[in-house]
């Protein structure tokens, strides 16, 4: 995540890598997530909830972060193609 700041002075290759390993944190992140939201615990719940709330602030849905995050991805990728 730290990266993400020196994205433009990667090469393409590197640019290419990054995309990749932002794309798998992202599914990993959406998993994690699923699994707190079908947990029984109360702190998964509270997890959640908390999200939300923070995500509410900003006026987005956790569905919507997650796809802001993969179009954010998929221009990076255009842009990739394009150079």
């Amino acid at each position: 995540m730290q990266l993400g700041g020196d994205y433009g002075k990667f090469d393409r290759e590197g640019k290419k890598l990054y995309i990749k390993q932002m794309e798998a944190i992202m599914e990993r992140y959406r998993i994690f997530m699923k699994r707190f939201e079908l947990s029984d615990d109360f702190m998964a719940q509270m997890t959640v909830e908390q999200l939300k709330t923070q995500l509410d602030q900003f006026g987005i849905t956790p569905q919507q972060m997650f796809d802001q995050m993969h179009q954010t991805l998929e221009r990076m990728r255009a842009e990739i193609k394009d150079s």
